[in-house]
């Protein structure tokens, strides 16, 4: 700013010395007062100011832009695109067709299955007459024959009372239903038992259906649902 000031007081010196002498100015001797005078170069200095001022302000300007600026990377980045590597492509196995599975076997329908102990392997009807020692004698008593399977099928209550009181107390604990009779199984008082076992001396298990039982109890045949 001191130079500004200074090149302005100096433009102005200049120019009171061309101008007319006022009241103000004072006179100046010249030492040559024959001499002819010589033609005076008023230098423009407000323009040189100005353009002083510009060239200084630019030049701050440029300083102040070049701390600014980040430094030039130093490697060369590489302007050749990279060309895509090709995708591999990996041939699928071919899977073979699966091999079928084995049917199941048919599966047999439980209800209320506990475990009970092995029951006696099963034996034939006409096997079933087993003779029993008397105690005075070797006499053999058969024991009674299956009710005939033709015989009508009741209810536990439309049994007579007669019947339905001497029958022997049981709980049916599960059953194995199957398309096999011989498959078929009923679990009674904890024991296993197939068709056409006894269970006592006169109740037998006639026929295993797959919520229901038909017992043969003297001669007559009764079912009990479960």
């Amino acid at each position: 700013m001191s130079l500004i000031l200074d090149a302005l007081r100096k433009a102005d010196s200049e120019r009171e010395r061309g101008s007319v002498p006022s009241l103000h100015s004072q006179p100046v001797v010249s030492s040559s007062a024959g001499a002819p005078p010589k033609p005076i170069v008023r230098p423009n200095w407000l323009w040189i100011v100005i353009g002083v001022a510009l060239g200084l302000l630019a030049a701050a300007v440029w300083v102040m832009i070049g701390r600014d600026a980040p430094a030039p990377s130093t490697a060369t980045a590489n302007l050749t695109p990279a060309q895509p590597s090709a995708p591999m492509v990996t041939p699928a196995t071919p899977v073979g067709p699966a091999a079928p599975s084995a049917p199941p076997p048919p599966a047999a329908a439980f209800s209320d299955a506990q475990p009970v102990a092995e029951p006696a392997p099963w034996r034939p009807p006409e096997e079933r007459k087993v003779a029993r020692a008397d105690a005075k004698g070797d006499t053999q008593v058969p024991t009674l024959g299956n009710v005939p399977a033709e015989a009508p099928v009741y209810s536990r209550e439309q049994l007579p009372p007669d019947i339905r009181a001497a029958l022997p107390q049981f709980a049916i604990g599960g059953s194995v239903y199957s398309a096999d009779p011989t498959a078929r199984s009923l679990i009674v008082n904890g024991q296993l038992y197939r068709e056409r076992d006894r269970l006592t001396q006169e109740l037998s298990l006639e026929e295993i259906k797959l919520k229901a039982a038909i017992f043969g109890f003297r001669g007559y045949r009764f079912e009990v649902l479960f």
